[in-house]
């Protein structure tokens, strides 16, 4: 006999008894079972849209359109599209075993050279204060064509996306945002 003892959020807790007898012989014991919820590329990212953007770390942010399905990026509402937050699912190289995440600020312009030196200063700042708070965040002043960003690489060892690995990709872009 099972006999469910209610819902805890992310786990479900049962009892086991023998079902011979109406008095447990053996004392019940309690079983608590991880609920895991798994998304597909598309879900991951409006699950990470719909969560961080009711998040406090989100004021004052909105999406930025883009016609990658594997990204979703957040700019200031009235800010340059260029000047960017985004979370992107990299493409699973045939040699990787799980996956890679990566969670930026990105600085996609390639003129106004004076405005990206003075952003220079600013987004190494903003990576020493995200590894002081233990977060694995870096700066490349040069990056692709002559972009710049902050970021960090999310590696999971499953290609399944699942709802811990949402957790720690919002928790990374939630505390990139309340820094910069």
């Amino acid at each position: 006999m099972l006999k469910n003892m209610g819902d805890f959020g992310g786990a479900i807790g049962i009892f086991f008894a023998s079902n011979k007898k109406c008095v447990l012989s053996v004392p019940a014991t309690p079983l608590s079972i991880k609920i895991r919820r798994v998304f597909d590329n598309h879900d991951f990212l409006t699950e990470i849209k719909r969560k961080f953007l009711a998040a406090k770390e989100s004021k004052g942010l909105v999406i930025n359109p883009t016609p990658h399905q594997h990204i979703v990026q957040f700019k200031k509402k009235d800010g340059n599209q260029f000047l960017h937050y985004e979370v992107w699912l990299r493409k699973k190289k045939k040699t990787e075993i799980g996956r890679t995440i990566e969670i930026a600020f990105h600085v996609e312009f390639t003129k106004a050279h004076e405005r990206k030196k003075k952003l220079s200063k600013v987004l190494s700042k903003i990576a020493r204060e995200l590894r002081k708070k233990k977060f694995n965040f870096k700066y490349e002043a040069k990056w692709g064509k002559h972009w710049s960003r902050v970021y960090t690489l999310h590696k999971i060892n499953q290609t399944v996306l699942d709802d811990t690995v949402l957790d720690d990709v919002l928790s990374k872009l939630k505390a990139l945002t309340s820094v910069s």
